[in-house]
């Protein structure tokens, strides 16, 4: 970076910086969305399982009867839910 100062181009040196900057903020950028993509991929699959949930619940409700086999499904779509975490 020293050369580059002494070179007496003043252009030189701001390219650099913006090619520094720039390579930066896309990086940064980068690993961001990296990030971001697998807790979107969670929270999909979590919004899923609550869907899943809440229409076993819904079903199971609409005869204001539970019978056996509606709570061993609300009972494991509920698991499910939580276990994913």
């Amino acid at each position: 970076m020293a050369v580059l100062l002494n070179s007496g181009s003043d252009r030189e040196v701001k390219g650099l910086e913006s090619e520094l900057i720039v390579t930066i903020i896309t990086l940064a950028l980068t690993l961001i969305s990296c990030f971001a993509g697998a807790k979107w991929a969670l929270a999909k699959s979590k919004a899923k399982q609550l869907t899943t949930l809440l229409s076993k619940i819904t079903v199971a409700a609409e005869d204001d009867a539970v019978s056996e086999d509606e709570f061993q499904g609300i009972v494991a779509a509920a698991k499910a839910l939580i276990d994913s975490s």
